[in-house]
């Protein structure tokens, strides 16, 4: 349990000390272009209902969905998109994207290709050394088809469906993590990691078919 806590909080530190910029769109994005002189602070849009904005030496404060513009990228580098008022992490670009509400849980992708996950702090177990449990507001993903498709709550038949259009649907349902339960953390963030597997599959076979 100490070994989670102390995990959880080196988590949290990284994920509150890095920089966050803006973008006019994705590909500047990832042509490493951002809006010059820019950059907001996302971290505190659940302790208040503004943000701070630094744009040419001056600080704002403003509503999250008034920054103007609809792409930015988050204290840990990820790319968000700005959504009917809401910002989300984008967790996977592709045909098929795959996001987290900020604030309403984490996930971090390492550079060898794995996932790490938490949930979001309106999840926290109210009993000490017991796993915390699903809830109605904790780890909450949606999805979107395409960048700039409608983002919508993750649906277990809309991604698999998505599996069947490049025969993966079986081999998803095979894998090791499918039919683990899914009341406890681990176990849940076990059959996600393997979510994010088979999307990053499918998203392969998807681009190859475009090129």
């Amino acid at each position: 349990m100490k070994k989670t806590i102390t995990l959880l909080l080196l988590i949290i530190s990284f994920y509150a000390c890095g920089q966050a910029l803006l973008y006019n769109s994705p590909e500047d994005y990832y042509n490493h272009k951002p809006i010059e002189n820019a950059e907001w602070y996302p971290d505190n849009v659940f302790l208040f209902n503004k943000i701070e904005v630094l744009r040419n030496g001056i600080k704002e404060k403003v509503k999250p969905w008034e920054i103007g513009v609809s792409w930015a990228s988050n204290s840990n580098g990820m790319l968000m998109r700005l959504y009917k008022e809401e910002w989300y992490d984008v967790v996977i670009d592709g045909a098929f994207c795959y996001y987290i509400k900020h604030g309403h849980g984490e996930v971090i992708k390492s550079k060898e290709g794995g996932y790490s996950f938490r949930f979001g702090d309106t999840n926290i177990s109210k009993n000490p050394g017991t796993p915390a449990m699903m809830g109605e507001s904790g780890f909450q993903d949606f999805y979107s088809l395409t960048l700039n498709g409608e983002i919508e709550k993750f649906k277990e038949h809309s991604f698999t469906s998505y599996l069947d259009k490049y025969g993966l649907k079986d081999d998803y349902k095979h894998a090791p993590v499918y039919h683990k339960r899914r009341d406890y953390t681990g176990n849940l963030f076990a059959e996600k990691a393997n979510v994010l597997l088979f999307i990053g599959y499918a998203n392969e076979k998807a681009a190859k078919e475009h090129k």
